[in-house]
């Protein structure tokens, strides 16, 4: 069926993406559980307020007994002048090296009075994984951090769009993020050949070609989109030209056969006659 774009799309050309304070971090870590009395370890994590400044933050763990760890969060001296609530506790672990308290999250850890005049910082610590699993471990290994998360970003300038193949588009950002804008909407009509063409490779449709049927590419029989492609002739003009000599020849070829008949029937019936 023939397909045609319905739907115009405004592309951010030139706009900014506004930045995002961070609301939720996450750390995976293993505290090591043979370690004595009074060791530390700790995690960086890099975290951006709501002017899009970086921080890095880090999670400071002590042991102070069998199975248990204090934590504490801070940021670098001079980032705040305010007194932080809420970024301090104690970590405990069962026998089998597995988080039990606190359980979930530790919610609204508050750094007030940011110094580059950003709103004050707030934001939850994530404990468990997506499949509910703590991500703080204690077991007989060495301290180590596997990995960090958080939600917030820097701002960002627009810099180039995708489409997928179902006409969604996708606009890419200087500071690594991604933001959908818009969807290409496509129509099917039920007599292609009814369509007029009305100039720039549009068509408009007709009592001929029925009603266009508007809906989502690579649906209810739609064609799907492909991003970056250049729709080109399918004919090749230098295959189509070579063809045209060989046919030329032959043509040529069998009229002198026709030829060469008629000439040898003419001297046969000269002979009888």
């Amino acid at each position: 069926n023939q397909n045609s774009s319905l739907t115009p799309i405004t592309i951010p050309v030139g706009l900014n993406e506004g930045a995002q304070a961070t609301q939720n971090f996450s750390v995976t870590t293993n505290l090591n559980s043979g370690a004595t009395v009074g060791t530390s370890f700790s995690t960086p994590v890099q975290i951006f307020d709501s002017l899009g400044q970086s921080h890095q933050a880090t999670v400071s763990y002590t042991k102070t007994g069998t199975n248990t760890w204090t934590y504490s969060v801070a940021l670098p001296a001079g980032d705040t002048t305010g007194v932080p609530t809420n970024n301090t506790g104690t970590l405990t672990f069962d026998t089998s090296g597995k988080l039990v308290s606190p359980t979930g999250s530790v919610n609204n850890i508050t750094f007030p009075g940011l110094a580059d005049g950003a709103a004050d910082l707030s934001f939850n610590w994530n404990l468990n994984d997506s499949s509910g699993n703590p991500t703080v471990s204690q077991l007989a290994a060495a301290s180590s951090n596997t990995g960090a998360l958080q939600d917030g970003f820097t701002s960002g300038v627009y810099q180039s769009f995708t489409a997928d193949s179902s006409g969604v588009i996708t606009a890419q950002f200087s500071n690594g993020r991604t933001s959908v804008v818009g969807q290409i909407a496509v129509a099917t009509v039920a007599n292609t050949a009814g369509l007029t063409a009305s100039g720039s490779n549009n068509f408009t449709t007709t009592a001929a070609s029925g009603l266009a049927s508007v809906g989502v590419a690579g649906a209810g029989g739609r064609g799907a989109l492909d991003d970056g492609a250049l729709e080109q002739s399918n004919v090749n003009i230098s295959t189509e030209f070579s063809n045209l000599i060989v046919a030329q020849r032959a043509f040529e070829a069998n009229s002198k056969t026709v030829t060469t008949f008629d000439t040898i029937s003419q001297d046969v019936l000269s002979m009888v006659r």
